[in-house]
């Protein structure tokens, strides 16, 4: 930033202090002209009275100067009695000896006012100004200064002590304004105002509100020495005509605001360019701290410069370029700011009670915004308790070099860094261009120091990066050392690119929170966090190939993106999945199947949501307990590796589904448990095979796909939990028995004709088994029996007017159960047989369309195996209904076609000697065997 002189109005100042030097030492003001109320003036040799009887009075004089052993008295009605004094000279107003009043005195010169060295003001409140204020708006108490437009507004400098009652206000109200002097208004308002408009709302002596409405050409405000607000509010706010010439404050004094019988005060810094290199302090010893609040395009915080704001109870603001994160869209932002080395911020508590908040800010949407942030910052938690505050620095681009930054507690809990630029690389060395060189590039990325990372994560303070719309590069690591808890945040709006990098702790945890926005996480770096959580968010797929390590160390994946995991990784917390996918990958040193060190960890896995998968096609085992926090997905679609999950499952207080949507499968072998009557749903079209002695009570539902069988269980527990609910077969779904003959007798719900390739809702695709469930049917279903299915349960088949089709290749496959179906259906296909045994009361229409449908029993005198007599049976060219030495107790119709299958007949006796007493139709050329 460039060093800026103002020779013209230096000049200015001189020139009119010299001729100050003039007035005598017992000049006063002189021709007074009332204009409005009442007083009585009176005069002595050194002493000018004014008693005045009205509310408001408005004086005219030809000059108003006070020589340095002279003095004006203003005895008013009240505290809050106000008294205008216009100047129609000129000349400025010379002042170096005494003004008293007990309530508000306002003066106006044009000209300008200069208060000399031993100048005292003493009253309940003090405007100077040489903007000219209509007397019609005075007496309605709008105060509204504005520049004669005729005339040049002079400047003010105070030299002397200008002093304000408890809650009064001292308001300098001038193009330039120079304080070499002090200022004091205890519980009120110090304000210097540059403008060629200025619009004050007050009540009595109190400044409520302020507003520079135009600005002025040469804006210029110094504060030199001292103003002071104990428990109030010092404002310095300057106003530039146009952009081409800005405006300027520059504190190289002292301001206070502190608090002494509550929390610390306010002090504003308002203009184009404001340069700080004094000190300005909103402490409360008592109460919280303050605020503090530097504004405008481009701001400096020299070296010898020191903001305070700490508080006893809690740490106060400071604010310099803007508000944390642009939350307050009313304060300005900075283009440029600088606090430069050696600089200090501090917004600590100093006894019980957190760390406050400081904030270092330029438009981090503007390509040529700049932040550097070279100075120390310091936002601890209370000796005695209470946490650490908040540090940001953040700009489009962002120089940390050298910052030190602490926002640990003792007690508490760690406070936050939070660095946000547009783009960011960490690494060992930092920044080529700097704000006083010509090698800074608009929009350049910026470099962060590791070293200053580590420096903070050392001190016990969080560290947050961020990134506005870029990514967060590392070509060097992150090592920290100290046994503070703190923790490491990097989101970027893109990428985080860990590279070979690590992230380390040797002492204390370390949590580390991922997240890429739009983009991802990769990386080959190892992240060793010492129990520290891992979270981990992305948008888009991304590979870690790096090793996790920490016992007790947690990683949790959000985000649409899919994150392939292939380290060997050794972590113990266990992991949750609350969205998006993880590819399990080859983790063993050259292993293809089971995985040795998990590349999820040791622990729990907890599914909340998301995709769990195979990083290909090869099969992985995971050994990880699961608790199910919500529903998952096992496989993307693409990379179709069987996965095997061989540890115990939790479901929870809920109902969770289970999309399987790789062409491997997937299996879980451990015992799935509920804390509740809480069942699980069977998705996607992949298979799912369930092989532990499961205690869940609630439903199993197969929505889609295949749910396969995997053991028989015991005699309370099975593949399909409890009885408690039953299993429930969706339409385009299966269940496969794959051989295994369950403990327990599970009610099972059918509808349709299984999912793709499998041929039934209810299958067997390995040995001989039985199913002695009772069947419901919820639509009209299948059973295909590839081997041999016995169906043992003697109860009754319900599903009123739904058909039930009895298919496969095996040839020993039976029904006990009564098909109670009302006018629902029966078809037999397929090659095989099936025998029936059960007195059914369906009225529906026997088909025996292939294979043979073999009768297990003689029925009643009005219910069979077959049915009632209601449609009767038919047998097509390929069927054969085999009596098997039963007589049915019914004469049921029969229509034959045909020679039946492998023309063993279409009707045909394998039993002993039987009677068929009902009426048999051909339908075409028959054969009975």
């Amino acid at each position: 930033m460039k060093k800026i002189f103002h020779v013209g109005i230096f000049c200015l100042f001189l020139a009119s202090y010299a001729q100050a030097q003039s007035i005598s030492n017992n000049a006063l003001p002189t021709n007074p002209n009332i204009e409005s109320g009442a007083a009585t003036i009176t005069q002595s040799t050194n002493q000018l009275t004014i008693n005045q009887s009205t509310d408001k009075l408005i004086t005219n004089w030809s000059s108003f100067n006070i020589g340095k052993d002279a003095t004006v008295q203003f005895n008013q009605p009240s505290s809050t009695s106000s008294a205008l004094n216009r100047v129609n000279s000129n000349d400025p107003s010379y002042i170096f000896g005494s003004l008293k009043a007990n309530g508000q005195v306002i003066l106006i010169n044009p000209s300008g006012v200069i208060f000399g060295q031993g100048a005292r003001f003493d009253a309940g409140s003090f405007i100077a100004s040489t903007l000219n204020l209509k007397s019609s708006d005075f007496l309605n108490n709008k105060y509204i200064f504005e520049r004669d437009p005729n005339l040049q507004a002079g400047s003010i400098e105070n030299n002397g002590s200008i002093n304000a009652f408890t809650g009064g206000t001292v308001a300098f109200i001038a193009p330039q304004i120079v304080n070499n002097g002090s200022i004091a208004t205890p519980s009120g308002t110090a304000a210097l105002l540059s403008g060629d408009k200025v619009t004050l709302t007050l009540s009595g002596n109190r400044l409520i509100s302020y507003s520079v409405d135009v600005g002025t050409l040469n804006s210029l405000i110094e504060n030199k020495n001292i103003i002071k607000a104990e428990d109030g509010i010092v404002i310095l706010s300057a106003k530039a005509l146009s952009s081409i010439k800005k405006s300027v404050v520059n504190n190289s004094g002292i301001i206070e605001a502190k608090g002494i019988t509550k929390e610390g005060g306010k002090v504003f810094l308002d203009g184009d360019i404001v340069i700080n290199s004094g000190t300005i302090n909103v402490s409360s010893s008592k109460n919280k701290g303050g605020n503090i609040q530097i504004t405008g395009d481009e701001l400096k915080i020299t070296s010898s410069a020191k903001l305070i704001a700490t508080g006893a109870t809690d740490g106060g603001e400071i604010l310099v370029g803007g508000s944390y994160q642009n939350l307050i869209t009313t304060i300005k932002q900075a283009i440029k700011v600088i606090i430069e080395f050696g600089a200090l911020l501090d917004a600590s508590a100093t006894e019980n009670g957190n760390g406050g908040a400081i904030v270092v800010w330029s438009n981090i949407y503007r390509r040529e915004s700049e932040t550097y942030a070279h100075g120390t910052f310091i936002s601890k938690g209370g000796e005695n308790g209470g946490d650490g505050g908040l540090i940001e620095t953040s700009g489009y681009f962002l120089n940390t070099d050298g910052a030190v930054v602490n926002a640990s507690s003792a007690l508490g809990n760690s406070g936050t860094w939070l660095l946000d630029p547009f783009d960011i690389t960490i690494a060992s060395t930092g920044n080529t261009g700097t704000a006083y060189s010509s090698t800074f590039v608009a929009g350049q990325t910026s470099t962060i120091l590791a070293s200053s990372i580590e420096t903070s994560l050392n001190a016990g303070t969080n560290v947050s990066i961020t990134t506005a719309d870029g990514s967060i590069t590392f070509t060097t690591g992150i090592a920290k050392t100290s046994n503070n808890n703190s923790s490491l945040t990097l989101s970027a709006y893109v990428n985080v690119a860990l590279g070979a990098n690590s992230i380390t702790t040797s002492l204390g945890t370390l949590p580390l929170t991922i997240t890429a926005t739009t983009g991802s996480f990769t990386g080959s770096g190892n992240l060793s966090l010492n129990g520290g959580a891992l979270s981990i968010t992305q948008a888009t797929a991304g590979t870690y190939s790096g090793i996790i390590s920490g016992s007790g160390t947690t990683l949790t994946k959000a985000g649409a993106g899919a994150l392939t995991l292939s380290g060997a990784n050794t972590y113990s917390g266990g992991t949750t999945l609350t969205a998006g996918s993880i590819l399990v990958g080859n983790a063993g040193s050259g292993s293809v199947g089971s995985i040795t060190n998990s590349s999820v960890g040791t622990g729990t896995l907890t599914f909340n949501g998301g995709t769990i998968s195979s990083d290909s096609s090869t099969a992985r085992t995971i050994n990880n307990p699961i608790t199910y926090t919500g529903n998952v997905t096992f496989g993307d679609g693409t990379n179709n590796g069987a996965l095997t999950f061989a540890a115990a499952e939790a479901l929870g207080a809920a109902t969770r589904t289970l999309t399987v949507n790789t062409t491997g499968g997937v299996t879980l072998s451990g015992i799935i448990s509920s804390t509740g009557a809480y069942g699980i749903i069977k998705g996607g079209t992949g298979s799912l095979t369930l092989s532990g002695n499961n205690s869940y009570t609630g439903t199993t539902t197969i929505n889609a796909g295949t749910l396969k069988l995997g053991a028989t269980g015991d005699s309370t527990n099975t593949p399909l939990g409890t009885t408690g609910a039953g299993t429930v077969v969706a339409s385009g779904a299966t269940l496969d028995l794959a051989g295994y003959t369950l403990g327990t007798a599970e009610a099972l719900s059918l509808a349709g004709t299984g999912s793709a390739g499998s041929n039934g809702a209810l299958i067997n695709s390995g040995s001989a088994a039985t199913y002695s469930g009772l069947l419901t049917l919820t639509n009209s279903a299948t059973i295909y029996s590839a081997n041999n299915i016995t169906l043992s349960n003697i109860g009754t088949i319900t599903g009123s007017t739904f058909g039930l089709t009895l298919d496969g290749t095996a040839t020993g496959s039976s029904l006990a159960s009564i098909i109670g179906t009302g006018a629902g259906t029966l078809t037999k296909a397929g090659t095989g047989t099936w025998t029936l045994s059960g007195a059914s009361t369906y009225t529906g229409l026997t088909t025996i369309s292939d294979g043979t449908l073999k009768l297990g029993a003689n029925g009643g005198a009005t219910n069979t195996p077959l049915g009632t007599t209601g449609s009767g049976t038919t047998v097509s060219s390929n069927g054969t209904l085999d009596l098997a030495g039963y007589t049915l107790g019914t004469a049921e119709a029969l229509t034959l076609n045909g020679t039946g299958r492998s023309s063993i007949g279409a009707l045909m006796n394998s039993g002993s000697a039987a009677t068929y007493s009902g009426l048999v139709t051909l339908g075409s050329a028959s054969s009975i065997i």
